[in-house]
C-alpha cells in the first residue's frame, strides 16, 4: 500500500510541476525571456518534477521488494532461540538483509542511477537559474530535495 500511495503521490506532483513548467512557455515575454518558476514546490527547490522522478523510482523498489518481506517469516527459529532474543534477532536480521540484498539489488541500483543522475542534472538547472536569475533567484531555494540539497 505504502508503495502504490507513494507512486501514486510522486506522479500526481510531477504532472503539477511539469504543467507549471509549460505555463512558462505560455507566459513567456515578448522579449523571449524566460520566466522564474515560483508555485507549488519551485519555492522550495529549482527541479522538484526530478524530486518526484526520485519518489516514482523510491515506489517502485518498495513495490518490487515485497516479495521480500516473505522471507522473514520462513525463518527457523525453534525453541532454543525463543530464549536468548539477541540470537533470534540477529538470526531475523540476518535473514531480512540477505532477502534485501539478493532480491532488490537491481531496483536499489536503478534507484541509486537515477538519484545521481537527477543530482546532477538538478545542480546544473540551479546554476542556470542562478546564473540566468542572478539576484531574482530565491538564495535559500535548494536545488532538488526540499530543505536539504
Amino acid at each position: 500500500v505504502v508503495g502504490f500511495l507513494l507512486w501514486i503521490f510522486g506522479q500526481i506532483q510531477q504532472y503539477r510541476h511539469h504543467v507549471i513548467l509549460s505555463g512558462l512557455r505560455r507566459e513567456k515575454k515578448e522579449d523571449g525571456e524566460y520566466g522564474l518558476p515560483s508555485k507549488g514546490w519551485f519555492g522550495l527547490v529549482s527541479c522538484p518534477h526530478y524530486f518526484c522522478e526520485i519518489l516514482i523510482y523510491a515506489s517502485f523498489v518498495i513495490l518490487l521488494n515485497l516479495s521480500s518481506s516473505s522471507r522473514i517469516e520462513e525463518c527457523q527459529c525453534d525453541d532454543s532461540n525463543v530464549g536468548s532474543g539477541w540470537r533470534s534477532g540477529v538470526a531475523m536480521f540476518d535473514v531480512l538483509m540477505t532477502s534485501l540484498l539478493r532480491k532488490s539489488m537491481q531496483p536499489l541500483v536503478v534507484l541509486v542511477w537515477v538519484i545521481t543522475n537527477l543530482c546532477v542534472s538538478s545542480q546544473q538547472n540551479h546554476d542556470w537559474y542562478r546564473e540566468h536569475f542572478g539576484e531574482k533567484y530565491p538564495a535559500q531555494r535548494k536545488r532538488i530535495i526540499p530543505y536539504v540539497w
